[in-house]
C-alpha cells in the first residue's frame, strides 16, 4: 500500500499552487512518473528513489488539488524508500520511522551541482595558446631574461682601475619664498579658512547607488514530499547617481617659491649665494624669506683618457686633493665608474 493513503495529524493545507515532482524509474526505464502519486513504478513496482525527483518543464506541470502538507518525506534507513512524514512506518518494508532522516531537496541538490560545476570550471587550465602565440610568448620571455641578465652582468662584472683627481666643482642654492596671492580651488568644505575672493559652483563629487526597481524570476522549491511550489525571487536593481557638491575657486595669501639663488665654482672655497630676500617683520604681500638650502660637491676623475664625475659629501670632496690617485670599480661592459667604490 502506498504511504499516501495513510493519514496523520499536524498537516496544513498549502495556500499556494502545488505541483507534482517527476521521477524516472531506473529499473524499467519508465519516465516522467509523478512524485506524489507514483510512490512505486506503475510498470515494474520498484520503489521511488527520492534522489531521482526532478522539476518538470513549465508546460508539463501537473497541479495537486487540495494538497495537505505534513513536511518533507523521510527516507527509510532499511530500504531507502521515501515515506510521507505523516507515516510512522515505511510503506515498502514496514521499518519504523525512528532515527531516519528527511530526503534531500531537489533545489538544494541542484545548487550543489551548480557550485561544483562552477568550481570545476574555475579549476580548468586556461585555453591553450596557438603556435604563434606560444612563439611570441617565448620570445618575450627570452628577451626580458636576456635584458635582466645583461643588467646584472653590467652591474656585477667590474674591475678595479686607478684614476687621477683632476678637478673640483660645487654648487649651492637657496630657495627664496615670497608671500603672495595664489589662486587655488578645492571642495568648499576643505577650503582654507583664510581664503578670499571665493567663487562657488556645483560639481560632481562622487556617486551613490540608488534603488532602481527589482529583477524577479520564478524559482522552483521542492516541498520534499513529491510536490513542489513556485516562488518569486527578487533582487533589487541599482543605478549610479551623481552626487553634487559645492566647488570653490578662491585666492589665498601664502608663502610660495619665487626664485632660486645660485652660487657655483671650481675651487675648494664654496660660499652661499646672496639670497637678497626682502624680509619683513610680519608676513604681508611682497615679503620674502629664505627657504630650503641645497648643496652639491662634484669631483672629476680622469683615467684611460676619459673624465668621470662623482658627487660626494663635502668632507670627502675636500679630502680628495687635486692630482691624487684613487682606486675605483669600473663596469667591464658599460665602462662607467662606480662612485661608491672610490677610495
Amino acid at each position: 500500500m502506498s504511504d499516501d493513503s495513510q493519514s496523520g495529524e499536524g498537516g496544513q493545507r498549502m495556500r499556494t499552487p502545488v505541483y507534482e515532482m517527476l521521477w524516472n524509474c531506473e529499473f524499467c526505464g519508465a519516465n516522467k512518473l509523478l512524485g506524489k502519486t507514483h510512490r512505486h513504478c506503475p510498470q515494474c513496482g520498484a520503489a521511488q528513489d527520492p534522489a531521482a525527483r526532478y522539476f518538470p518543464p513549465e508546460e508539463e506541470k501537473v497541479a495537486v488539488q487540495d494538497h495537505v502538507f505534513f513536511g518533507a518525506d523521510w527516507e527509510c534507513g532499511n530500504c531507502e524508500t521515501p515515506n510521507s512524514n505523516a507515516s510512522a512506518f515505511c510503506g515498502n518494508c514496514g521499518s519504523s520511522k525512528d532515527g531516519t532522516s528527511t530526503v534531500e531537496l531537489a533545489h538544494d541538490r541542484d545548487s550543489k551541482a551548480e557550485e561544483a560545476a562552477a568550481a570545476a570550471a574555475a579549476a580548468e587550465e586556461p585555453p591553450k595558446k596557438s603556435g604563434k602565440g606560444k612563439f611570441l610568448g617565448c620570445c618575450v620571455i627570452v628577451l626580458f631574461g636576456a635584458l635582466a641578465l645583461f643588467c646584472a652582468v653590467s652591474t656585477l662584472w667590474t674591475q678595479s682601475s686607478s684614476f687621477t683627481v683632476s678637478g673640483h666643482s660645487w654648487e649651492r642654492t637657496i630657495q627664496v619664498e615670497e608671500y603672495a596671492e595664489v589662486s587655488a580651488s578645492d571642495w568648499c568644505d576643505d577650503m582654507p579658512s583664510k581664503a578670499h575672493d571665493v567663487r562657488e559652483s556645483r560639481k560632481e563629487r562622487s556617486t551613490e547607488r540608488v534603488a532602481d526597481g527589482q529583477d524577479c524570476q520564478t524559482a522552483n522549491v521542492d516541498n520534499g514530499d513529491g510536490t513542489f511550489r513556485q516562488e518569486e525571487e527578487c533582487t533589487t536593481r541599482y543605478r549610479e547617481e551623481p552626487v553634487y557638491d559645492e566647488w570653490c575657486t578662491y585666492t589665498i595669501d601664502k608663502w610660495t617659491e619665487a626664485r632660486v639663488a645660485r652660487a657655483s665654482g671650481q675651487d675648494l672655497s664654496p660660499t652661499w649665494p646672496d639670497a637678497n630676500a626682502k624680509t619683513c617683520t610680519s608676513a604681508r604681500k611682497g615679503c620674502q624669506r629664505e627657504g630650503t638650502r641645497n648643496e652639491t660637491y662634484t669631483v672629476t676623475l680622469t683615467g684611460d683618457g676619459e673624465d668621470h664625475t662623482c658627487d660626494f659629501s663635502e668632507s670627502k670632496w675636500r679630502g680628495l686633493s687635486d692630482g691624487a690617485t684613487v682606486d675605483a670599480e669600473v663596469s667591464v661592459l658599460m665602462g662607467g665608474i662606480q662612485c661608491g667604490t672610490v677610495q
